[in-house]
């Protein structure tokens, strides 16, 4: 049944495929934004659980061992969902301003040095590579993930998250500037990945202190966001007031509150009582929220941005079928691995 279901899910991600193919004749830009989308929809529960397992390499502690059969499959998806970024970082002109129009860039060196084609896909290779490398170790070597390994990859997901924000989402109003932008992504991450953890149902052993990791990583994150809201505000910056006004439409003041509830609200309120912590439908019920909100989240800084149509919102829906399939035939490429490994071990 199970080699059934990923046969299945293996040509399921390219009929998904063959359908982007088609949107993409008839509207590139509408299918190289939605995948952008669809990777920055989906990135955050692969990369959010990784981090989740370096960290508790490092610092040890039940919960994550108690997590590990949740967050080692979802950090297996990590490396499908980069690959959505391919066609994105072939064809950037189809996506941000900057790669159709240079002069978009206000100072000629950055334009020359920094935003440009090979050093755009350079610097996403690098990142998405380390991401990638990381996540594998983590969901199919584990047992080599040293804890001086988990600490350099620690690092280098700091260094390399810090050009990847820019690259991948402020770098799509390219008058937009926010140095703390790649930290609140940074946690938003973390706090997917955690409220992946808990929607699956979080071992009972684990569920207290996965309830007060959610409701921490919650308050950074509503913490880092204000600060930025306040910096533009405070500084009547006219770029960053511009950038926050094309969301102070009904519906984007509708989806920030959502998202705020179900991101921020929902984990806090869930950490009050001895009781809820230790509930499992109410911390699987705040699980669920969290994903919605951090979906939601980010829908928000990025929609505005990219011009969306009927076709956009299709192949938005249909990335997570393509990685879907992309995931199966990893996974059946590394299980052929292993067996490969195992013949030439028994000397087969």
């Amino acid at each position: 049944m199970s080699r059934r279901l990923a046969l299945d899910r293996r040509w399921l991600g390219l009929l998904a495929a063959g359908l982007l193919l088609l949107i993409a004749i008839f509207d590139a830009h509408a299918a190289a934004r939605g995948l952008l989308a669809g990777f920055l929809l989906l990135v955050a529960v692969p990369a959010g659980s990784m981090l989740l397992f370096l960290i508790h390499r490092l610092t040890g502690g039940r919960w994550g061992a108690a997590l590990e059969p949740v967050l080692r499959p979802a950090a297996a998806l990590l490396p499908a969902v980069a690959l959505l970024m391919v066609p994105v970082l072939l064809l950037p002109h189809l996506v941000y301003p900057w790669a159709a129009d240079p002069s978009t860039i206000r100072h000629a060196d950055v334009a020359a040095l920094y935003f440009n084609a090979p050093s755009f896909a350079l610097r996403s290779v690098a990142a998405l590579g380390v991401w990638g490398f990381f996540a594998s170790l983590v969901a199919f070597r584990p047992a080599r993930l040293t804890v001086p390994l988990a600490g350099v990859g620690l690092a280098l997901f700091g260094l390399t998250v810090s050009f990847a924000a820019v690259d991948f989402v402020i770098a799509l109003d390219p008058r937009f500037k926010s140095t703390a932008f790649a930290m609140s992504l940074s946690v938003s991450f973390l706090l997917a990945g955690a409220g992946f953890a808990a929607a699956t149902g979080a071992p009972s052993q684990a569920r207290a202190d996965l309830a007060k990791l959610l409701a921490a990583l919650a308050l950074g994150l509503l913490y880092l966001d204000l600060m930025q809201f306040l910096v533009a505000y405070d500084g009547n910056l006219p770029d960053q007031a511009a950038w926050y006004l094309r969301r102070a439409t009904p519906l984007g003041v509708a989806t920030l509150g959502l998202a705020s509830i179900g991101a921020v609200a929902a984990p806090f309120l869930a950490v009050m009582r001895s009781g809820w912590r230790g509930s499992a439908a109410i911390q699987r019920a705040v699980g669920f929220a969290v994903l919605a909100g951090t979906a939601l989240r980010t829908l928000w800084w990025t929609v505005p941005e990219l011009a969306p149509s009927p076709l956009f919102w299709l192949a938005v829906a249909l990335t997570p079928l393509v990685v879907a399939g992309l995931a199966a035939w990893i996974a059946f490429a590394m299980n052929r691995g292993v067996g490969v490994e195992r013949r030439v071990a028994h000397g087969a």
